[in-house]
């Protein structure tokens, strides 16, 4: 994944392959790490808000993800898509 443009208050993030279940842990990974929102290591667990490091604001008020390499995505890639949409939006 990489920083395609950057403008103020926007991120635009272009992820060059489709987006499924052997690269979704990256996606998730790359997504946090280039909006800033840091997560802790902790042993896998379900999904829970309370794994989340609130940052003390968000640098960014929109992200758009450019998807048009995206071949396909299967119920994983949509399951991690829905789950980074939800932690932007809650942090």
């Amino acid at each position: 994944m990489e920083c395609a443009r950057q403008f103020v208050n926007i991120k635009i993030l272009r992820f060059d392959e489709s987006l499924y279940a052997c690269n979704a842990p990256f996606f998730k990974q790359k997504f946090y790490e280039l909006i800033g929102i840091q997560l802790r290591q902790e042993p896998l667990i379900p999904y829970e808000m309370q794994n989340l490091n609130k940052n003390e604001g968000i640098q960014y008020k929109y992200v758009v993800l450019e998807c048009s390499p995206f071949n396909f995505i299967d119920t994983v890639g949509v399951k991690v898509l829905i789950e980074v949409c939800i932690v932007y939006k809650n942090n």
